[in-house]
């Protein structure tokens, strides 16, 4: 059952008149097109029909306080080609019958947010793109709020090296996150309903590799002869956070994600004659027709933190295809503005090599778009989620 709490004058206002709100009023969610007051996007796209989420809706419980000392925690799919959306039990079944389908859609079997009084409340939602149709609540899933320590206020914890059995970057968790301040001022759902905007909360790069001319590669360097392009110095963790209940004063603001520091100390069994910078990440290799034009080969992959690094593995074949020499070349990334990767970017090192080195031509961020950015108004933006050369030291 919904809880109701009386509203006071100046909670609404309605010209300090107060306005007492509607019972059972529940709360209506969407993506849509972008708000220039609160975006920097002409437009937004939809989120895909059918795409998942998880929601908390956090409000301020107390008669007296503006502290946000509740929440409620929800799981909505996408129900058309308007980014509309229903609430479903976490694991996604369909409603059991249809009597169990309420006149909004909703499964009155699931949890259902209800407006509880005029006041602020503060929507996150998170979601794993890559799994944007499949993912679940269940414990099978990842679509939920759980951090390593099962304490609230703690970031959840979320691990970006790359596992057996990854074959491309779709294979990794690509989340995304929104987070909307909303007071209901209207009489209606309809009226009051929230719109997110989805953002990555990581970053993406792509490395682009060609031989130099006249470098002393001749035709040795080819997309079949170049074994792997590896990160150096990445995060192997990021933080993601929301909204902490238990401390005082009550943070509410949209707090950034972070990468995990990396320490020495958490290293020892790295070689640092191989990897003075002790983390990496192996890049997935694009098919051979999907290379960037101009370039010999193309890799790609998801990650956080700052590239310390760049390093590139090929070999040399006899005329029988025989591998007879096996280089390894690293070039150290030296700009900061190379170097650190900021949320829902995509940075693209463009690198050409010669016999024994590696050169970047040039390096380039640009927002991370691939038909994909998942979503509406709300109030999440660039450089409100993005990773600062603060937190990456």
């Amino acid at each position: 059952m919904p809880m109701m709490f009386a509203c006071c004058a100046g909670d609404d206002g309605l010209e300090g008149k107060a306005e007492a709100l509607p019972g059972g009023l529940p709360v209506l969610f969407s993506s849509g097109a972008g708000d220039a007051s609160v975006s920097t996007r002409a437009t937004v796209p939809y989120m895909e029909n059918g795409g998942r989420f998880v929601c908390r809706m956090y409000y301020q419980g107390n008669v007296g306080s503006e502290d946000f000392t509740n929440y409620t925690e929800a799981w909505l799919k996408v129900d058309n080609n308007y980014g509309n959306s229903v609430y479903r039990k976490k694991d996604f079944s369909k409603p059991t019958t249809d009597d169990n389908i309420d006149g909004f859609g909703f499964d009155r079997e699931s949890q259902i947010f209800y407006w509880q009084n005029r006041k602020q409340h503060i929507f996150i939602a998170i979601a794993d793109y890559n799994k944007l149709k499949t993912n679940d609540g269940t414990d099978n899933g990842t679509l939920n709020f759980k951090n390593s320590e099962e304490i609230e206020g703690k970031p959840m914890v979320f691990d970006l090296r790359r596992k057996d059995g990854m074959n491309s970057i779709s294979d990794q968790q690509d989340i995304i996150m929104a987070h909307t301040e909303m007071s209901p001022d209207k009489a209606t759902p309809e009226g009051n309903r929230v719109k997110l905007l989805f953002g990555h909360c990581f970053a993406k790069v792509q490395v682009n590799l060609k031989p130099l001319a006249d470098g002393g590669l001749g035709n040795d360097l080819r997309y079949d002869r170049i074994d792997k392009v590896e990160l150096l110095g990445v995060a192997d963790y990021a933080y993601l956070y929301n909204i902490d209940v238990t401390s005082s004063p009550y943070n509410i603001n949209n707090v950034k994600t972070e990468a995990k520091k990396v320490v020495a100390n958490d290293y020892l069994d790295v070689d640092i004659s191989a990897n003075p910078y002790y983390t990496c990440i192996e890049t997935f290799k694009a098919p051979k027709d999907d290379v960037t034009p101009g370039y010999i080969s193309t890799h790609e992959v998801i990650t956080f933190g700052q590239v310390v690094a760049i390093r590139v593995t090929w070999h040399e074949t006899d005329s029988e295809g025989n591998t007879t020499v096996t280089h390894v070349v690293t070039k150290k990334v030296e700009k900061d503005e190379e170097r650190l990767l900021p949320s829902g970017q995509l940075h693209i090192y463009n690198l050409e090599m010669r016999r024994g080195t590696l050169a970047i031509i040039n390096a380039e961020i640009l927002p991370w778009t691939d038909g994909e950015t998942y979503a509406t108004d709300g109030k999440i933006t660039e450089e409100e989620s993005g990773n600062t050369e603060e937190n990456q030291q």
